[in-house]
């Protein structure tokens, strides 16, 4: 066969291939054409329940961001309300320096210094119209100084897990020192919504502050117009099921967004950062909502377990009426599953905190924990393990502490060692009795012989 009859032929082979080796390529990555489409400079989608991330764009770069600070400063103040040292109807007194630092521009509800509210009124203006100076009240009121409060901001963003964040203060005002990534404030939103009041004020629309000696009654709106349809961002991005978190913006940050979505068993949270406003609305809110239309259309929520499954039993001592305890899941174990894996393809881990436990034991006291990995080790669920009953602990004598032999042991110890001392003692004052009766005796022969 001549070359040029060759030509043709393998011309068209390269041509096949073309259109093959893409459909190929297809199949090994069905996530391939199904990316959500995300405008801002960085993002990520996660679950709430297990922490595992279902899609990022730079989840690990640093970005300042802006008013979203608030909710680290929300936190400290209500876990110091949680441990009591602080009342939601604390009456508070707003300091001289409140404004300081806060431009003119910037997000406030118009306290002023010396004006008299409840902390919880301070706590809604910082939560819902993003008032900067009711974040430099909370700060004065829980440290001596404002960059006392900051060290604890940045403490407690530690113990949470943060590695990539540092706060310069506690309103999220610009600043080159002041960043946090997209994952490191997942982490942060995450650990607030833990906490009741905190998750109960993210999720109001509207509230209203009474009037103080300052300023007539105060209407506030909340800023998420992914819950608030009477934001000013607009009512047209309302989306069913969410129940937080917060906003922020700035010039140097850009339009940044945190929000919480439940739907179908699923509870997902987004954060958008460095959004920017454009003629149809504005980037934070269109790329949070497509991430959340992404993912529970790729994802589903498996159920593993139900509520009260037994799955172990624990040693008991002292127990009155029983030698062990049985182990069973606090709450339903769910799994949110994509098509890449499914809850059968998932490992189960029982951990089991203590062996044996001494008794009394409460029932709910958790004792252990359930877990289900997939086949890279990424947490898929993660439950706690609870005592299913009671179990009182036995008498004084018949069991508790006096039931150990070692505790007897130590009791025959003790009470030969009070004999010995009692019969010490006993036979010195018999040989000082014997003493007196001589020197007496001996005294009595000298009186005589004188006469």
């Amino acid at each position: 066969m001549k070359i040029s009859r060759l030509i043709p032929l393998v011309l068209t082979l390269c041509l096949l291939m073309s259109v093959c080796v893409p459909a190929v390529l297809a199949e090994q990555d069905p996530y391939a054409d199904t990316q959500p489409y995300v405008a801002s400079k960085y993002a990520l989608i996660a679950d709430m329940d297990s922490g595992r991330i279902l899609y990022e764009k730079g989840a690990h770069e640093k970005h300042p961001p802006a008013s979203i600070t608030k909710i680290m400063t929300a936190l400290l103040c209500i876990e110091a309300i949680e441990r009591g040292e602080m009342k939601l109807d604390d009456v508070i007194t707003a300091p001289d320096d409140c404004r300081e630092g806060v431009p003119d521009d910037a997000s406030t509800a118009h306290i002023v210094a010396g004006e008299i509210m409840t902390l919880e009124n301070i706590l809604y203006c910082m939560l819902m119209p993003s008032a900067n100076e009711a974040c430099n009240i909370v700060a004065s009121l829980m440290a001596d100084s404002r960059e006392a409060f900051v060290d604890m901001m940045n403490e407690r963003a530690a113990l949470i897990g943060c590695t990539e964040t540092h706060f310069n203060n506690p309103n999220g005002i610009s600043n080159d020192n002041h960043y946090t990534t997209p994952y490191d404030l997942f982490l942060i939103a995450r650990e607030c919504m833990k906490h009741e009041l905190f998750a109960y004020i993210v999720n109001v629309g509207e509230y209203d502050v009474p009037a103080t000696n300052k300023s007539e009654a105060r209407h506030l709106t909340n800023t998420n117009a992914m819950k608030n349809n009477k934001s000013f961002y607009g009512d047209h991005y309302v989306y069913p099921g969410t129940f937080g978190v917060k906003t922020g913006h700035t010039e140097l940050a850009g339009y940044n967004l945190v929000t919480c979505v439940e739907r179908n068993g699923i509870r997902l949270m987004a954060v958008v950062f460095g959004g920017y406003a454009h003629s149809k609305g504005f980037s934070h809110f269109d790329d949070s909502i497509n991430l959340y239309d992404w993912a529970f259309n790729e994802y589903r929520s498996e159920l593993l377990l139900e509520e009260g499954t037994g799955l172990a039993d624990v040693a008991v001592s002292d127990g009155k009426d029983a030698f062990s305890v049985e182990l069973v899941t606090m709450k339903d174990v769910s799994a949110v599953c994509g098509s890449l894996i499914s809850a059968s393809e998932l490992t189960q881990d029982i951990r089991i905190y203590r062996n044996v436990v001494s008794a009394p034991v409460e029932k709910g006291a958790v004792l252990g924990e359930v877990s289900y990995t997939g086949p890279d080790g990424t947490v898929y669920a993660s439950v706690p393990l609870v005592a299913a009953n009671s179990v009182d602990a036995q008498g004084v004598i018949s069991g508790g502490l006096f039931s150990h032999v070692w505790v007897w042991i130590v009791l025959v110890i003790l009470l030969v060692i009070i004999g010995f001392c009692a019969y010490m003692v006993i036979s010195y004052k018999r040989h000082n009795a014997r003493l007196a009766r001589r020197r007496q005796g001996a005294h009595e022969v000298t009186k005589n012989e004188k006469k």
